[in-house]
């Protein structure tokens, strides 16, 4: 069954936070989905900093996005990156 998409703008970023972190518990074949929305700049933003991020994924360091604005960064163990170029160059 297929719909158009439900758009939610919420008041308080602690409510959409705990919906987008419960989201993994909609049943894998339900054709139900949350994800967030982002303008296409900071989509290319986040791309440009998925090989960092799957680096850090695979090093056990749990990488997060972090949305500023118009900014996304990269935080690893506290350290906030703007590029992959910059992680690759200080992580060991």
């Amino acid at each position: 069954m297929k719909g158009n998409p439900i758009i939610v703008k919420f008041v308080s970023q602690l409510h959409r936070d705990t919906v987008l972190r419960h989201a993994f518990n909609l049943p894998p074949n339900s054709g139900s989905g949350v994800s967030q929305h982002l303008p296409v700049a900071l989509q290319k933003k986040k791309q440009e900093l998925r090989p960092a991020f799957d680096d850090a994924r695979k090093k056990n360091r749990k990488p997060k996005y972090r949305v500023d604005g118009a900014q996304v960064t990269l935080v690893v163990d506290g350290k906030t990156y703007k590029t992959a170029q910059s992680y690759f160059e200080h992580s060991t």
